[in-house]
């Protein structure tokens, strides 16, 4: 008796707007990493905007394709002191505009730094001073974590990103990113979901 061939997954292009080279540098990891998946990844960084800005920068990218795009949009940024209004305006209109939000409160090294530690304590977590320092500890940096903004060091994540996923998991659990996430002092990220969605990953 032969066994039936489970049908393949239909791939859509993808497209991702990133507020920093931070986060383009650890999506084109990513791509490389998940290679297999047939994915396309687009990367847009024109104008480093942030929250409602890079919304609206995805909106207009969109609606200048015309039909010419049918693929899934993520926009790409973190809390940053931005003003907590503002941030749920972002997420409402992308949420109107079928715009999937990739968001970390306070940075996107909340989510870096759990590929090699789970979290104990939120209060350290939602400084940046500390999550810089760790960083640096736990990467072996020659320079100061800050030095390297810009610099592409993504790949020192690849091996970890199972581990981040799981660290995540463990104090979030499923938690879904929506308004309330803004007004809470917790160091949430849904990079791990996010990741999972875009390369259609079972086990992150």
């Amino acid at each position: 008796m032969t066994r039936k061939r489970r049908p393949k997954k239909i791939r859509t292009e993808v497209m991702i707007f990133c507020e920093g080279e931070t986060e383009l540098n650890y999506f084109k990891m990513l791509q490389q990493k998940y290679n297999g998946s047939g994915i396309k990844l687009k990367l847009r960084n024109e104008n480093g905007q942030k929250g409602n800005k890079l919304v609206n920068e995805a909106i207009v990218w969109r609606n200048a394709q015309g039909n010419g795009f049918s693929g899934s949009i993520y926009v790409c940024f973190d809390d940053d002191s931005q003003d907590k209004d503002s941030l749920v305006t972002a997420l409402q209109t992308a949420n109107h505009h079928h715009i999937n939000v990739i968001f970390s409160k306070i940075n996107v090294e909340v989510w870096l730094l759990r590929h090699f530690r789970p979290i104990e304590t939120t209060e350290k977590w939602l400084e940046k001073t500390w999550l810089y320092q760790r960083l640096t500890e736990t990467l072996q940096l020659k320079k100061r974590y800050e030095s390297y903004k810009g610099q592409d060091i993504a790949y020192k994540y690849e091996d970890y990103v199972q581990d981040a996923a799981t660290n995540c998991a463990a104090f979030f659990g499923e938690t879904a990113l929506d308004s309330s996430v803004f007004y809470t002092n917790r160091p949430f990220t849904n990079f791990n979901h996010s990741i999972r969605d875009i390369f259609s990953i079972d086990t992150l």
